[in-house]
């Protein structure tokens, strides 16, 4: 079973975890907070309604994400020219959120909503970082589907197809 849904709004970074002391205890959080648990909840919500009632994933998968940033107002020209882009405007957000820590987000969220068993089943992923063209919305699409296993006349196939 294949799963494909859409989570609209800003993504956020799964950053790095904090550590502190607080009354003689350690505290460990991640860095992002409370922007960070809201949209890992969106996302979880998101797979669950998408995933339904479905038994977690248990085999290798593969997962593309696609993920679409609105782009800052400073790409636009201003008066008349404000809704044009300004042609020194960058085609893909090469600076900013980090792609690596974006994944990593939705992999919790979907170890979270139960889409697999853990995200160690991820053997393929493909990621993506857009601007949201004209009329779409900043947000993330996420795809999983099972990986079947090769055979080894498969194997076989592809390393001689590799080696020619």
């Amino acid at each position: 079973m294949t799963l494909t849904f859409t989570v609209p709004g800003d993504p956020i970074t799964q950053g790095s975890m904090r550590a502190f002391a607080r009354g003689g205890r350690a505290i460990v959080t991640h860095d992002k907070g409370p922007a960070l648990n809201h949209w890992r909840s969106r996302v979880t919500l998101e797979a669950r309604r998408a995933w339904g009632r479905a038994a977690p994933l248990d085999g290798p998968v593969a997962v593309t994400l696609t993920f679409r940033l609105a782009r800052p107002k400073s790409h636009y020209g201003t008066g008349r020219n404000a809704q044009r882009l300004k042609p020194s405007a960058p085609a893909l957000p090469h600076t900013g959120l980090d792609l690596d820590k974006l994944a990593r987000a939705i992999n919790d969220a979907l170890t979270q909503a139960r889409v697999w068993a853990d995200d160690s089943r991820v053997c393929s992923m493909t990621t993506h970082k857009v601007y949201a063209g004209p009329g779409e919305m900043a947000g993330v699409d996420v795809t999983v589907e099972p990986l079947t296993v090769p055979s080894q006349r498969q194997h076989d196939v592809i390393g001689q197809s590799l080696a020619a």
